[in-house]
This record gives structure tokens, C-alpha cells and sequence, in this order.
């Protein structure tokens, strides 16, 4: 995507997240105040986002649409919303606050974008739901969760164990290959 249309985008669609009314909203207190602390900064989250998309996809080298990205720890659900604005393939949102999925979902709804699949639970959820659905991503992103990784080595360890390979660290930018991808005949 060139910048200029990037940037009209993510300018578009911060300013669309920005003009709802999140106390109006069915949602939980928590997330009603996580969003209303966000929402002042948000161009700034955005952009930390945006950038996330653009390492991550610069460092598998896949065509856009062919990206399975997850928004592992997704929260609010804005990086899922911006990356399917971007065209990347297929987003998988996974949270494990029950609250946060409900928001997403209903972000997904007043917004007309948002991710593929939603799934509520940890890593023994997502990688059971990737074998079951023979769904191989080459990134995944998380963006607000460290604080709750207290050993990165074995939480990379954790997802390794279930069918998914660590192959590249950059930073905070991890992306991912399957253990044991698929070959066509």
C-alpha cells in the first residue's frame, strides 16, 4: 500500500473508532474506561499498530492477501480492525478476557470490519482451533501483553509445543511459521 493511502486510511479510520461513543455501548465498565483512557492517544496507538503490520509483513515477505495474521491478546480489537483494513488475508483475534472478545464483536458489527475469527481463551485454544482448521499464520502480533508473559522463553516454548515455530525475532516483532506446513502434490 502506498503511504499516502496508508496514512489517509489509518487517519479515516482512527477518526471512525475515535467518534463512538463507547459509554453508550454494551460493553463491560473495564472496557468502557480501557477505551475511554485510550481513546485521547489513539492516532498514536494506531500508528504503533501500523507500524507493527508493516515490520511483520515486511519480514514474511507474503502477499497481503495470503496473510494469516493473529492478534494474539487483542483487546480492544484495533489492531484486528486495522489489519483487515489493510487487506491482510484472514485476522484471528484471541483474547482471554470474555469482555473484550464481546467488545470486538460488537466493534466488528458498528464499524463493518473487523477479524475473521474471534476466539476466547489462551494458547491451548488457538493452536487446537489452527489443527482443526488446518489453518497454518505466518504472523502474529501483540501488541499490549508483556506484562502478562512473565518468561518470554517459555511462553515461546509454550507455542512452539503446540504446533507453531518461532522463526524470526525483531525487536518486539515475532512472526511465525507452522512446525510441519502442508505441501500440495
Amino acid at each position: 500500500m502506498m503511504k499516502e493511502n496508508r496514512s489517509d486510511l489509518l487517519h479515516t479510520l482512527t477518526e471512525r473508532l475515535k467518534a463512538i461513543d463507547y459509554n453508550k455501548l454494551p460493553i463491560s465498565d473495564y472496557n468502557k474506561r480501557y477505551i475511554g483512557n485510550l481513546k485521547p492517544a489513539l492516532s498514536y496507538f494506531m500508528h504503533i499498530y501500523a507500524d507493527c503490520l508493516q515490520r511483520g509483513l515486511q519480514a514474511i515477505q507474503t502477499p497481503i492477501s495470503d496473510v494469516t495474521l493473529i492478534d494474539y491478546g487483542g483487546g480492544t480489537g484495533f489492531l484486528s480492525i486495522l489489519a483487515k483494513s489493510i487487506g491482510i488475508g484472514q485476522v484471528i483475534y484471541i483474547d482471554l478476557n470474555p469482555s473484550s472478545v464481546e467488545t470486538i464483536q460488537l466493534l466488528k458489527q458498528i464499524i463493518g470490519i473487523g477479524p475473521d475469527i474471534i476466539l476466547h481463551g489462551d494458547s491451548d485454544v488457538l493452536a487446537d482451533w489452527c489443527a482443526r482448521n488446518k489453518v497454518y499464520p505466518q504472523l502474529l502480533i501483540a501488541t499490549d501483553l508483556i506484562e502478562h508473559v512473565y518468561d518470554l522463553s517459555l511462553f515461546f516454548k509454550d507455542l512452539i509445543h503446540k504446533r507453531f515455530h518461532v522463526s524470526t525475532i525483531h525487536d518486539s516483532l515475532y512472526t511465525i511459521q507452522p512446525v510441519c506446513p502442508t505441501t500440495v502434490t
